[in-house]
């Protein structure tokens, strides 16, 4: 839903001359709808990346353990 959002505020912007695209130099016509699967992309990749990173936040900015942890360990892993 955000990338709709961002791709309806991208047609407003560019009808209303903030910028334009080549196709838009004869006239203003709508964005192309690929850019709406390129906005969603977007969105997606910086949802899943903040989640990693706050996931990780006690182990990188800390001594603390991290926030998000598994009830139980792969035998290949030690406690510390």
């Amino acid at each position: 839903m955000i990338g709709a959002f961002l791709w309806l505020a991208e047609n407003a912007a560019t009808l209303l001359g903030a910028w334009s695209y080549p196709d838009q130099l004869g006239g203003w016509r709508l964005v192309h709808v690929g850019k709406f699967g390129s906005w969603a992309l977007l969105i997606t990749l910086s949802f899943v990346l903040v989640a990693v990173v706050k996931a990780k936040e006690g182990v990188f900015y800390g001594d603390g353990a991290p926030r998000v942890i598994r009830d139980r360990l792969r035998p290949d892993e030690t406690t510390r």
